[in-house]
């Protein structure tokens, strides 16, 4: 039976749904946009690694446009101060260029969530688009904000440690939703694995490049 990434995903909704509902001063709702990356998104997307269980933490980027660390840790204790039976519990620990976020689910688990800057792992900016020519920087899943599979790819490609399986399958079964003019690193991935050259050169074929 295939995983359902059941706590993975509790822990995800429960911390957007405390960035949306983060409240300045005034008690204005002022939202932290915000989207998940990570393996958690080819997994749902029916990615299966043959070698690697999804053991990584769960990744959100957040969009720092106006966005301070006061307003992440604000919106984590307003999230757990207005649920009196306990139910979300989100404590916060900061590492070098990253914040780390410890959500205890209601089976008493704990799920981690690193929390990096918009522009330094994946897009500065975070949206929908029905543009073809600005395409969209996310993708819902679930009723949660990830990545859209190009900025992944390219955030996934950008960084070491980039599983070529799971890169591969992504290019293969979501080659329709790949935008090849912001994924220049897939060019140099594709001559390191010739099996998925066919499906590159296809891929830039649909948007005009030779």
């Amino acid at each position: 039976m295939p995983p359902d990434y059941r706590l993975e995903l509790e822990a995800a909704s429960v911390f957007s749904a405390a960035l949306f509902n983060y409240r300045d001063n005034e008690g204005t709702v002022f939202g932290i946009p915000h989207a998940f990356a990570g393996p958690l998104l080819p997994a749902l997307l029916g990615f299966e690694s043959a070698t690697e269980p999804l053991e990584s933490p769960l990744q959100i980027l957040l969009c720092t446009l106006g966005v301070k660390i006061k307003h992440l840790k604000k919106a984590i204790q307003q999230a757990t101060d207005e649920q009196p039976d306990g139910i979300v519990q989100l404590q916060m620990q900061s590492a070098v260029g990253y914040h780390c976020v410890w959500y205890t689910t209601q089976s008493n688990e704990m799920i981690r969530i690193d929390v990096f800057a918009a522009g330094e792992y994946g897009p500065r900016d975070l949206f929908f688009s029905s543009d073809p020519n600005r395409p969209s920087t996310l993708l819902e899943l679930r009723g949660i904000l990830f990545l859209s599979v190009t900025e992944y790819l390219r955030a996934t490609l950008r960084r070491e440690g980039a599983r070529a399986e799971e890169v591969c399958w992504l290019i293969v079964n979501y080659a329709d939703y790949i935008d090849p003019t912001r994924t220049e690193e897939l060019e140099n991935f594709s001559i390191q694995h010739p099996e998925i050259a066919e499906w590159w050169a296809y891929i830039r074929g649909r948007w005009g490049l030779a």
